[in-house]
């Protein structure tokens, strides 16, 4: 599942319960906050977000802590299939259950013992399965279907790219200017960079298997990771999306022996997704790179 602004999340657990209802399961629920939107039917893909708390309202787990965005997204399946799980005694998860019967908008809870939601299988925040949680979610949109929820969703992250693109390249210019950096170079996507060792020789094309000796740290110099801890250079096919693009576009500017710092605005790198507790959502970050070495799929290495 998916991650959440606190203040929006925080909106699952206020306010007078507008109705209870029971789950197919036979679990009770509160709706919190009636939407009044549409009811999600088969296939139609559905974004939420939740929040669970421990009975004193304390959050002890939300989808955004989970580092892959704002929301969940989840296909509603055929109404026989949890039927047929319900019948076969299968254990069916309250969220699921719930999402089942929202509306558009809708805000609900379902309060419930730790091993009744989890299994046997307890999350750390966990401390005992019979402690009792309130499992709270807010189904935001509905889409008819997944092509439509790609195609909304590609035009969104598009725009929001744009916006987060100005603000990281202010970053970028004020951390350049603040440690009076020259030499440096901008691409039309927005990337930074400095050549801070020229190499020799053509510079790789799309296809080409590089190795590249890196070190990553934030603008404040919180280093997250780097080749040379390791003793070994980073091998990856250029172009291929198989790295960050701000490092597809870098790397294809160097010369064999090269080395370089990036600058890499974060719609290029991880974006809105947090990588850990080490590279925050919408982090900029910083390369020291070196290009070890590189040939076409063709020909072998020569070192």
């Amino acid at each position: 599942m998916q991650i959440t602004k606190k203040i929006a999340v925080g909106i699952l657990m206020l306010g007078a319960v507008a109705c209870t209802k029971k789950t197919q399961s036979g679990r009770e629920f509160d709706v919190v906050e009636n939407g009044n939107g549409v009811k999600p039917i088969e296939n139609n893909v559905i974004e939420f977000k939740f929040k669970i708390s421990d009975d004193k309202d304390s959050t002890l787990f939300e989808n955004s802590m989970m580092g892959r965005g704002e929301y969940e997204m989840f296909v509603i399946p055929p109404d026989s299939v949890f039927k047929k799980a319900i019948a076969e005694g299968q254990q069916i998860d309250p969220i699921i259950e719930m999402l089942m019967m929202a509306h558009e908008g809708d805000s609900t809870q379902m309060t419930i013992v730790a091993k009744d939601f989890f299994g046997k299988m307890l999350p750390p925040f966990v401390k005992d399965s019979l402690d009792v949680v309130t499992v709270g979610l807010r189904l935001s949109r509905v889409f008819d279907n997944r092509e439509d929820y790609t195609q909304v969703k590609e035009a969104e992250a598009e725009e929001d790219a744009k916006a987060q693109i100005a603000i990281d390249d202010k970053l970028i210019q004020d951390y350049l200017s603040k440690n009076n950096i020259n030499g440096v170079q901008k691409t039309e996507s927005g990337l930074y960079y400095v050549i801070t060792q020229e190499g020799k020789g053509p510079q790789p094309q799309n296809g080409d298997n590089v190795e590249v000796h890196y070190t990553g740290t934030l603008l404040d110099g919180s280093k997250f990771d780097s080749s040379l801890d390791r003793g070994q250079p980073l091998p990856f096919v250029l172009g291929q999306g198989r790295v960050i693009k701000g490092w597809d576009e870098g790397i294809a500017l160097l010369n064999k022996g090269a080395k370089a710092t990036l600058y890499v605005p974060s719609p290029l790198a991880y974006g809105q997704r947090a990588m850990g507790a080490q590279i925050p959502a919408n982090s900029v970050l910083k390369f020291d790179v070196e290009l070890v070495n590189f040939s076409s799929p063709e020909a072998p290495n020569t070192k």
